[in-house]
């Protein structure tokens, strides 16, 4: 592949000095533009389809950081209950304890699967996934998602 690229590239430097000599430089400046909107169109609806603010994303996002340990990151990943009161942060703090004390009871998390996803309004989706716990035991989770600021969180309240 390393050794094609200079053949490709020099075919494709020759083929545009040739069309640039019998053509008007205009149409071929016209042409470009447009298919370097094309790629840069093309490059948004790939990046929107990767995007972690979907329901299916905040879930990933949250078993990810719990495989990793990462506590505070999955905290961050459920919705806040301001109606409560308090600070968000201990808020936050309080939810990865809570992670943390019950990943731990059962070593961990392994792996997670995501089945998959229920719309139930404009800003409530259930996402169904199993996960296998680091002591091997398998279990099924029903996540509650809900958009809280434009964002998707996960309910503090899913099973």
């Amino acid at each position: 592949m390393d050794r094609l690229f200079p053949i490709i590239f020099m075919t494709a430097r020759f083929c545009m000095k040739k069309i640039a000599t019998f053509a008007n430089l205009n149409i071929i400046f016209f042409t470009m533009k447009k298919i370097g909107l094309f790629m840069m169109v093309t490059a948004l609806f790939l990046l929107a389809g990767c995007s972690k603010n979907t329901p299916k994303g905040v879930v990933k996002t949250y078993y990810n950081a719990l495989i990793d340990k990462d506590y505070e990151k999955s905290a961050q990943c459920f919705c806040t209950v301001s109606e409560l009161g308090g600070d968000e942060e201990a808020q936050m703090k309080g939810i990865a304890g809570k992670l943390k004390e019950s990943v731990e009871t059962y070593d961990g998390i392994k792996s997670y699967e995501i089945l998959r996803d229920s719309v139930c309004s404009d800003s409530v989706v259930m996402v169904y996934a199993n996960f296998v716990w680091g002591n091997g035991e398998k279990s099924q989770s029903d996540i509650r998602v809900v958009k809280q600021n434009g964002e998707w969180k996960i309910d503090p309240m899913s099973k």
